[in-house]
């Protein structure tokens, strides 16, 4: 039996979020006021040595969210998800 004890570096995840106007940068606690913005999630190649076997990301209003319910990218996709309000409604998102 073959056992990884090494965890997967750490990445320093980028959120950003695009309109009409361009793609602007989000701090922790900022509050969007765009009409149709879409969020956009980005971070950098993480390793652990023998090779990562997928990342799981996405958007949740849970501080918890069910691994299930966040898209499952292979190591070498781009690693990027989006979401996009729908119109006319509101939307909370916590990351």
């Amino acid at each position: 039996m073959t056992v990884d004890i090494v965890p997967p570096a750490v990445v320093t995840p980028t959120l950003t979020y695009r309109d009409s106007t361009g793609s602007y940068p989000l701090a922790i606690g900022q509050t969007v006021r765009s009409s149709q913005p879409t969020l956009q999630l980005d971070w950098p190649a993480s390793s652990d040595g023998s090779g990562l076997a997928a990342y799981r990301a996405g958007f949740s209003t849970s501080p918890l969210p069910d691994p299930d319910a966040l898209t499952l990218l292979s190591p070498t996709a781009t690693r990027r998800v989006t979401s996009r309000r729908r119109r006319g409604r509101r939307c909370t998102r916590t990351y």
